[in-house]
């Protein structure tokens, strides 16, 4: 059995046999960024109440447009933006707040609001993008991911990235919002970002990716629980990766059940992230959980892929 001490973020995993195969167009349908145990189809359908979420920190007057990812609630959403639910919906009258569909728009109102993205400029010094990489897709649409580098001293968490769409001469035609796939970014790690849009923006050449918002972890709160990996396998096969295992949240609190996160970021031989995938479930602490998770590449064979996992 192997044992590996981690809180947030697990080990990177190199592929060792490669088997190279043409890239099948098919698995571009399947480029899904986040799925759950239970639901791994968009529309995400949430028929519970929504708790009320209280603002804080700075105003901002613009609004922005957030695209949403599967898993994503109208609560989530609001607390990576520091809003309240009510403002969401009221910007929103004509969205569901109980079925949330993959590449929808929402605008978040921010004039008069306080929001959470004037963070410290030391941070935003420390955080690195590195990896960008847009691919259209068969429907008119369009995914970019890139890699958020932490390389400060302090963990972060609840990371926002603003993506601005550029023409061929570098002039914004556009600015859209997503979340990282992890909650938790450690200091030294690395995260991965992705956003999908349905139609591609008109004269789009180019994007560029910068940091919105972002918060650094209270570690009195002592929110994230210890992961100790006891079994871990995988099998790369060109266009997919598949990886399974064993794990185990260790917990010496009154608390019987945690929340976890397991996602998976595909690189191909030259570095370039092409795939993500996120499972989220509940597993109970102090006892096995097992897990497996398939992420497709984009384009290209997947040459690494990078395993992370969190529990709260």
């Amino acid at each position: 059995m192997k044992k590996i001490n981690l809180v947030g973020l697990l080990v990177v995993f190199l592929a060792g046999c490669q088997i190279v195969q043409p890239v099948d167009e098919s698995a571009m349908s399947k480029l899904t960024p986040y799925i759950t145990k239970e639901n791994t189809t968009a529309p995400l359908e949430n028929s519970t109440p929504e708790p009320e979420i209280e603002s804080s920190a700075a105003p901002t007057a613009a609004p922005v447009i957030h695209v949403v990812a599967l898993g994503e609630t109208i609560s989530s959403i609001a607390l990576q933006y520091g809003v309240t639910i009510d403002a969401v919906r009221g910007a929103n009258p004509d969205a569901n707040p109980n079925v949330l569909i993959v590449g929808d728009e929402l605008e978040i109102p921010l004039t008069d609001i306080n929001t959470i993205s004037a963070f410290d400029p030391e941070i935003a010094r420390n955080v690195r993008f590195s990896g960008l990489n847009c691919v259209h897709s068969r429907d008119a649409g369009i995914w970019c991911l890139v890699l958020v580098e932490n390389l400060g001293e302090n963990d972060l968490e609840n990371i926002v990235v603003a993506f601005s769409f550029l023409d061929p001469d570098g002039k914004l035609i556009e600015e859209r919002y997503a979340p990282a796939v992890m909650r938790f970014a450690p200091a030294g790690s690395s995260t991965p970002v992705v956003i999908f849009l349905k139609t591609v923006p008109l004269n789009f050449i180019n994007a560029a990716p910068s940091l919105f918002s972002v918060q650094v972890v209270d570690t009195a709160a002592n929110l994230y629980l210890p992961i100790v990996v006891e079994e871990e396998t995988r099998f790369l096969n060109g266009i997919e990766a598949t990886i399974s295992g064993k794990i185990r949240v260790e917990s010496d609190k009154d608390v019987d059940r945690a929340d976890i996160w397991i996602g998976a970021a595909a690189f191909d031989a030259d570095g370039a992230l092409v795939g993500v995938r996120r499972l989220d479930s509940v597993a109970a602490t102090n006892e096995p959980f097992n897990f497996a998770l398939t992420v497709y590449a984009a384009e290209s064979s997947i040459a690494r892929v990078v395993l992370y996992a969190e529990a709260y």
